[in-house]
């Protein structure tokens, strides 16, 4: 009988490109059938089990079991090795990050506007946007602690100047400390958040330039009394 396994290599194309459905496929990293991950996805029933029979062929997934008249499908690995040279695969990362950066521009601006209906009374809402440079750097933006909002929405950017090593080192904190964070299944005050975080050399746009630095911040804002 079949078991998941940790890793898989793909060599072929059309599974590589079948793993953009990344939502989809998420949901069977235990056995389950399609007609229950469409409806906990909001999925037409019969799209899900084409995909499902789809990711079967291509060995993405396999029949882990039957219960109750359901075929119960289960991811063939938890993680999927892909070269780069496959032109499938090139296009599944983009695609697969320009799809994601979508998402959570929506769900973020939602959050933030969220952030703001709760603010206590009818106080001011306030954003900050702080610029600096080399020799007088912005200083981070307080968070408003006065907040009903239980996890204010946050975005945070930044350009510097970093070494080589420097740059790996702070990615890789930042990396090490979203991945350590302890998932609170079973604690009745956690809530499922989203941390993203994004590096590269380079200016986010023209407007810019490479010797400085900003420091953006939009958060539950601050009113006067709490600055």
């Amino acid at each position: 009988m079949q078991q998941q396994v940790p890793e898989l290599l793909l060599m072929d194309p059309e599974a590589a490109q079948a793993l953009i459905n990344v939502a989809f496929l998420g949901q069977f990293r235990e056995p389950a059938s399609p007609s229950d991950v469409a409806r906990k996805i909001g999925m037409p029933a019969n799209l899900a089990h084409h995909h499902a029979q789809k990711c079967l062929r291509l060995g993405l997934l396999f029949e882990a079991r039957r219960e109750k008249g359901k075929v119960l499908y289960q991811l063939a690995a938890l993680s999927f090795r892909m070269r780069r040279d496959l032109s499938e695969a090139a296009h599944f990362e983009e695609a697969v990050f320009d799809r994601s950066a979508r998402q959570m521009m929506e769900s973020f601006l939602a959050a933030k506007e969220r952030s703001y209906d709760r603010l206590r009374g009818d106080s001011e809402r306030w954003s900050i946007c702080t610029f600096g440079t080399v020799e007088n750097p912005a200083p981070a933006a307080p968070i408003n602690e006065d907040s009903t909002e239980p996890r204010p929405a946050l975005f945070v950017q930044r350009t510097v100047k970093l070494t080589p090593e420097k740059y790996k080192n702070l990615l890789s904190r930042i990396n090490e400390l979203i991945q350590d964070v302890a998932s609170e299944r079973e604690n009745s005050s956690a809530a499922t958040c989203t941390i993203a975080a994004l590096g590269f050399e380079g200016v986010a746009h023209d407007g810019l330039s490479d010797d400085s630095l900003t420091y953006s911040s939009f958060f539950t804002p601050q009113t006067e009394e709490s600055r």
